[in-house]
C-alpha cells in the first residue's frame, strides 16, 4: 500500500515504521512529536530510510487537515502519538486510520483498526 502517513511520538515506534517500509509499503510522510533528543533521533532515522519527517503543532487545526488532505493519504498510521484525532483529520485518508499499540512483554504487537480510534 502506498500513501501511508505515520504519526509517531518520540522514537519508540521507529521499528514499526522500518518494518512497514521493508515490507514494501510506501510511506509518504512522518509527523513526529516528543522531546528534542527523540525528535533528532527520529529525523535522522527517517532520513536514512528515505522518508520525509516534520513536526506538527496541532494536527487537528483546519490548516493542517487541509494541507494533509491535499496530499491524498491512503492510510494514517498512529504509533504512540498522544493527540486525539478528530473526525476531519481521520477523514483525510481514503482508508481511515489504524493505531499501533506498544509491544506486550511477550513481544507481540496488538493493534486496533478502524475509523474511530
Amino acid at each position: 500500500m502506498n500513501g501511508l502517513v505515520f504519526f509517531l511520538n518520540g522514537d519508540r515506534d521507529l521499528a514499526v515504521l522500518e518494518k512497514v517500509i521493508h515490507t514494501g509499503h510506501g510511506v509518504r510522510q512522518v509527523y513526529a512529536s516528543g522531546r528534542r533528543d527523540q525528535l533528532k533521533r527520529t529525523a535522522e532515522y527517517c532520513r536514512r530510510l528515505g522518508v520525509r519527517v516534520a513536526g506538527a503543532n496541532n494536527v487537528n487545526a483546519p490548516e493542517f487537515v487541509s494541507e494533509l488532505g491535499s496530499t491524498n493519504p491512503r492510510l494514517l498510521v498512529v504509533a504512540g502519538y498522544s493527540t486525539i484525532f478528530r473526525r476531519p483529520l481521520l477523514d483525510t485518508a481514503k482508508s481511515g486510520a489504524i493505531k499501533e499499540k506498544p509491544r506486550t512483554p511477550s513481544g507481540d504487537f496488538h493493534g486496533q483498526a478502524g475509523r474511530n480510534m
